[in-house]
């Protein structure tokens, strides 16, 4: 649970909070691999997701014309996304030493004389690597939403 009691939950962007909801509705979709071989053989990759979208839905008390509500939801966006795609990836290594996102591509792009040594037991290696995953979604439009119209103006968060 992110701040002020707002909880991100499903694929689809939505927030909850006090019982309300923020639906967000992603476009523009992005995405950049960047590996890092470290001494020793030890492989990192900063994965870098990015995003824009439009509110559909604001059911909380949160009045999203206010920027600092708007980052709010922006944040727990981002933070909750990360972990997301973090548990994902980890699964994906630990459970299955499958490469299904490409990070053996964005290594032999960048050090394909490396790669050579590297693909013979790419599973394995693969699987021991360090991912640092950062999301950045920017909201770009609330449309005509607003706090809910069954709140009276002391209880809407400006």
């Amino acid at each position: 649970m992110g701040k002020r009691g707002i909880k991100v939950f499903n694929h689809y962007g939505h927030h909850s909070s006090r019982g309300g909801t923020v639906s967000l509705d992603l476009t523009k979709l992005g995405r950049h691999i960047q590996p890092l071989l470290i001494q020793g053989n030890r492989i990192k990759f900063y994965v870098t997701l990015t995003g824009q979208g439009m509110i559909r839905e604001n059911n909380t008390n949160l009045d999203l014309a206010e920027t600092k509500n708007l980052d709010l939801i922006e944040n727990e966006f981002d933070k909750k996304y990360e972990q997301e795609v973090q548990q994902v990836i980890t699964k994906v290594q630990q459970e299955y030493k499958a490469d299904i996102f490409g990070f053996g591509e964005a290594i032999h792009r960048k050090y394909p004389s490396q790669w050579r040594s590297l693909k013979k037991n790419w599973e394995a290696e693969f699987s021991q690597a360090d991912v640092i995953v950062k999301v950045n979604l920017n909201v770009k439009s609330v449309g005509l939403t607003g706090p809910s119209l069954q709140l009276k103006e002391n209880q809407i968060k400006k």
